[in-house]
């Protein structure tokens, strides 16, 4: 089960998760607007391989107040992929937080976060140099053949040629 944590109805209700839309998920996703309707399930959040989602605010209303401290996915971009998490979810995807940050884009914008960082590493090797791989670039590059399906030529070339295979991705 999936539990959403957040106080602000209206809120959710204008990031396009009306009631209706909730009901479509009720199956696995419990929505929890107050701090008396968390002590009500907390034996059940707790238990199994459950999900938390919350919002950060939740805790800033004075009936909600809780020490927190934690990173927080904007809550626009929580509710833009949320439908998306929820059907993976119902599906067992293994790869589910990545839902939340990406929706349904989530293996091309791992693809550009991978390619960026390859590019930084090349950024100041000339195009004519030949290539030699340390451990993190061949990680990188061993990742985008992963998320693509396809070969990348590694060994005995140019770095000229290896931004050549990196732009036709």
């Amino acid at each position: 089960m999936v539990y959403l944590i957040d106080d602000k109805k209206v809120r959710q209700k204008n990031l396009g998760w009306s009631s209706n839309i909730l009901e479509k998920y009720k199956d696995i996703l419990a929505p929890i607007y107050t701090n008396i309707d968390l002590q009500k399930v907390k034996h059940e959040i707790f238990n199994g391989d459950n999900i938390i989602l919350f919002h950060e605010s939740f805790f800033d209303v004075p009936e909600n107040y809780h020490v927190n401290d934690g990173l927080q996915v904007p809550v626009e971009i929580l509710y833009r992929n949320l439908a998306t998490f929820c059907e993976r979810y119902k599906a067992n995807d293994q790869n589910l937080m990545k839902q939340i940050v990406f929706g349904s884009t989530d293996v091309r914008e791992e693809i550009l976060l991978v390619k960026s960082e390859i590019w930084e590493s090349l950024y100041d090797l000339r195009d004519d140099q030949n290539m030699e791989l340390n451990a993190t670039l061949l990680q990188a590059l061993e990742q985008i053949e992963k998320l693509v399906g396809k070969k990348i030529l590694k060994e005995g070339i140019s770095t000229g040629y290896l931004k050549y295979q990196l732009q036709n991705i």
